[in-house]
């Protein structure tokens, strides 16, 4: 009995067009139902009062509430910048770590280690957060739970993911310019900053990409530990509340403009996903004009 039933090329090919044009569809369905779902309050709220409202304080009827999104907007970028800033150097670290120094049954443990580390539920991380890393800020200052703590977290969730990616792209550079670092007879160092990391930017260039979309769309964490509340942060010990963390808690009680302004929310969210994504895609495509010509 055969695995694998289709033996033309056009069978296969018909198989795979359908599963990608479903795939394709899927997003196209939930991008319609956020749509559908946003427009009462673009209606009825305004797009410029979501970026004008001083603050968030929803009520059903769009004339009752305030829906500024701006506080929870700026908190998320903080959130996701922040934890990027924090997870790249380590991700980077790490992978040349494997690449170049660690060995045998290390380099094996290491890069296992890494596949673990970034398949860990994002509750388990969050969890460890509230017990043991909240306390710890809090004695520095209260309340413990803020940006830098959610951050610090998310930084540990993505960095293993990309360090999975830098890893490649860093031992796809070295495989290219080992010949020539060798009969140059250059050191490791001189190979590592001069030869590898600037053939490598592209690949640490999209992976970084990769590693923010996860982290603006993470919710579990953030819910967790960033304090949610909105409004601006004077500093990184200052409580926030980002767009995942407001949908994730109002959506179950709320009705009416206040709902559908949480779809709006979700809608927004899903559009920066998709400009990172797209951003990801141009720095490939503009990496593999470079790399041709």
């Amino acid at each position: 009995m055969r695995l694998f039933p289709f033996t033309t090329d056009s069978n296969v090919k018909f198989v795979v067009s359908a599963f990608a044009l479903l795939s394709g569809g899927l997003l196209l369905l939930i991008i319609g139902f956020l749509l559908k779902e946003s427009f009462p309050a673009i209606e009825s709220i305004g797009l410029l009062r979501f970026f004008s409202d001083p603050s968030w304080n929803p009520e059903i009827r769009a004339a009752d509430g305030e829906f500024g999104l701006l506080t929870m907007i700026v908190a998320s970028v903080l959130i996701s910048g922040a934890a990027l800033t924090l997870a790249l150097p380590l991700a980077i670290f790490s992978a040349l770590f494997l690449e170049f120094y660690a060995e045998g049954l290390v380099a094996f443990c290491f890069a296992r280690l890494l596949e673990i580390l970034s398949g860990i539920p994002s509750v388990l991380l969050g969890l460890w957060g509230m017990v043991v890393l909240a306390p710890m800020l809090a004695r520095f200052q209260a309340p413990g739970f803020s940006l830098l703590c959610a951050a610090l977290v998310l930084a540990i969730m993505i960095a293993p993911t990309i360090a999975i990616l830098v890893t490649s792209a860093v031992s796809r550079a070295h495989q290219s310019v080992r010949v020539e670092g060798e009969s140059l007879a250059l050191s490791r160092e001189v190979q590592i900053y001069h030869l590898v990391l600037p053939m490598s930017r592209p690949g640490i260039g999209i992976a970084s990409i990769l590693g923010l979309t996860r982290a603006v769309g993470e919710t579990m964490v953030v819910v967790m530990l960033c304090g949610n509340i909105a409004q601006f942060p004077s500093s990184i010990f200052d409580p926030v509340r980002p767009l995942t963390a407001s949908i994730a808690l109002e959506m179950s009680y709320a009705f009416g403009d206040h709902r559908s302004s949480l779809y709006a929310s979700g809608l927004l969210l899903l559009l920066c996903v998709i400009s990172l994504l797209g951003l990801a895609q141009i720095f490939h495509s503009k990496f593999k004009l470079e790399s041709s010509t």
